[in-house]
């Protein structure tokens, strides 16, 4: 019974734009856009003639989740130094959100409810039709912020359908995806280890054998495809006629089971996870009994974090894509450094350059990285041996002892890194524990079995967070 699981990047964000006034100057924001071309018409989101930068404040990249389909935003206040735009005025005032929105959320009876700050907003937010055919924006207006209030406020916002249960609940059925995301490469060959293992461990536990391990078929263009071939032992009371039903429910439970038993996995981070499941039916031939979609998206991997932030810096961007220095998705492990190899091991995290870089990104012209921080449990600093490195143009790992933050930061630094683009890539940062604990113990994270990480360039304007899960053994 062969199945096979294509794995697809996507990109799913909210647009947002907030406006301000100024000595009757306005001005709209929009996140991660392309800057649109002057015209009587705009074509992209927010869909004015506007400057999307420079801009005196921006939206956290993370959402907070809570309950009863409720959504919070905090806003940060961040003006560009020495900037003399009237967008990085200290009078502005921050009026409205204004989020893109699919038209199918659009539905008669909905109400939505919104609060500022923990209070309820004195209009609630409505849906919009945009002056451009098939747009839809929802709008949160008389929000009448100064910078200095507007510097972490919370806007939350509150889904429901109508009666007949119509209506968008959840930000990833609401959230038109902007364009140009950009995410490094998934690493496919490990990827695809990862999920050859966690197949046969699903089809195991459900009673069937894998015939042929899952390999990996092709990878480009953010597509993976890998195929494998299983025994299932089917009850043999169930007609034909019924074995499309139990394939569906197979399938259901081997991705469950292998790919996201607690959620999505960082190293599946906006992608859409297709599974095929299809046999070679007596009398038939080859048929596709079932498929099933799973979407993991930058939404819900940015709810893991939920409340946390990381870094604690509020003042750098820390979006993927922010600066052109990335973080691999998988760690490996392998023996400690020298006469410590017997006691420690070594938990290693690779990097790499990105050719290109959201736009609007401050250090889209970065070229050294200089210090990577790990969220770490600060109570276990005592078995936390140091850092190896390794730039890309280097054979061997160098030992450096850790830079802890302030107490109550749970943060532990390789820094004085200075690496080139040329040395990022491929570079390896590993680091040595003692065996009696684990690097899981080690790192704190809101996703279970992940380490999260961010890259600094010299400036500390900049600060991308990224998540990597174990791997395999390095050979």
């Amino acid at each position: 019974m062969p199945t096979q699981f294509l794995v697809t990047r996507q990109s799913t964000s909210i647009n947002w734009s907030g406006e301000v006034d100024s000595n009757r100057t306005r001005a709209t924001i929009a996140k991660a856009q392309a800057e649109a071309p002057q015209s009587s018409l705009a074509l992209t989101f927010p869909y004015s003639e506007c400057k999307k930068a420079p801009s005196a404040y921006r939206l956290e990249q993370f959402v907070s989740s809570k309950a009863n389909n409720t959504y919070c935003f905090a806003i940060r206040v961040d003006r560009p130094a020495n900037c003399s735009d009237a967008c990085c005025s200290s009078k502005l005032i921050v009026k409205k959100l204004v989020v893109n929105v699919k038209p199918e959320c659009d539905v008669p009876g909905v109400l939505l409810a919104a609060t500022l700050n923990g209070k309820p907003t004195s209009i609630l937010p409505t849906f919009d039709k945009g002056r451009e055919a098939g747009v839809t924006l929802l709008r949160l207006t008389h929000l009448d912020l100064s910078l200095d209030a507007a510097n972490g406020a919370e806007i939350c916002i509150t889904l429901n359908t109508n009666r007949a249960k119509k209506g968008c609940i959840n930000l990833e059925q609401l959230c038109v995806p902007p364009p140009n995301e950009i995410r490094p490469g998934t690493q496919c060959s490990a990827v695809t280890t990862i999920v050859a293992e966690a197949m046969a461990s699903a089809a195991a536990m459900f009673g069937d054998n894998i015939t042929s391990d899952f390999t990996l078929m092709s990878c480009s263009g953010g597509n993976i495809t890998f195929c494998g071939t299983l025994v299932h032992t089917s009850n043999p009371t169930i007609p034909p006629s019924a074995f499309n039903t139990e394939a569906a429910a197979l399938l259901s439970k081997l991705l469950s089971a292998a790919l996201i038993p607690h959620g999505c996995p960082p190293y599946l981070y906006n992608h859409i996870i297709h599974a095929e499941l299809t046999a070679n039916l007596p009398g038939i031939g080859l048929t596709r009994l079932a498929e099933a979609t799973e979407t993991c998206t930058e939404l819900m991997y940015a709810m893991h974090m939920g409340a946390l932030r990381f870094p604690n810096s509020s003042r750098c961007d820390a979006r993927q894509g922010s600066a052109p220095f990335a973080a691999g998705y998988l760690y490996s492990s392998r023996p400690g450094l020298g006469r410590r190899s017997n006691r420690t091991t070594l938990y290693c995290f690779t990097f790499t350059s990105l050719s290109s870089v959201i736009d609007g990104a401050r250090c889209g012209n970065a070229t050294i990285l200089q210090k990577v921080d790990f969220w770490a449990n600060e109570e276990l600093r005592r078995s936390f041996v140091g850092f190896g490195v390794r730039p890309s143009n280097s054979g061997s790992l160098v030992f450096r002892s850790p830079s802890w933050g302030p107490p109550g930061s749970n943060i532990v630094k390789a820094t004085q890194l200075r690496w080139t683009l040329q040395q990022a890539a491929g570079a390896e940062i590993c680091l040595e524990l003692l065996n009696s604990v684990s690097l899981l113990d080690f790192c704190i994270s809101p996703y279970t079995g992940a380490c999260y990480l961010s890259i600094f360039d010299p400036s500390g304007a900049c600060c991308p967070v990224y998540t990597a899960m174990e791997g395999f053994p390095a050979q």
